[in-house]
């Protein structure tokens, strides 16, 4: 499932985080609509980023494990 920045409110990437954002997050995940959300990321400008997102996984869901499955990891600093 995807989620445009047309469908977010105003303030979607405000800091602190607004409970609007919050709240779609949680009522995405309580109705187990999709496994995951890919929504745009508020922390990377995207005028200069437009292309960057996050992707909420939702390991509640039934059918997380036949549909999840970890392809590699690395390592990232956030410091």
């Amino acid at each position: 499932m995807d989620l445009s920045i047309k469908e977010l409110q105003k303030e979607w990437n405000s800091r602190p985080w607004p409970k609007s954002t919050q709240k779609i997050g949680t009522s995405w995940a309580r109705a187990m609509r999709s496994v995951a959300l890919r929504i745009p990321s508020a922390r990377l400008n995207l005028s200069v980023y437009p292309e960057e997102h996050n992707l909420l996984i939702n390991p509640l869901r039934p059918d997380f494990l036949t549909a999840v499955s970890i392809a590699s990891t690395e390592t990232f600093n956030l410091n």
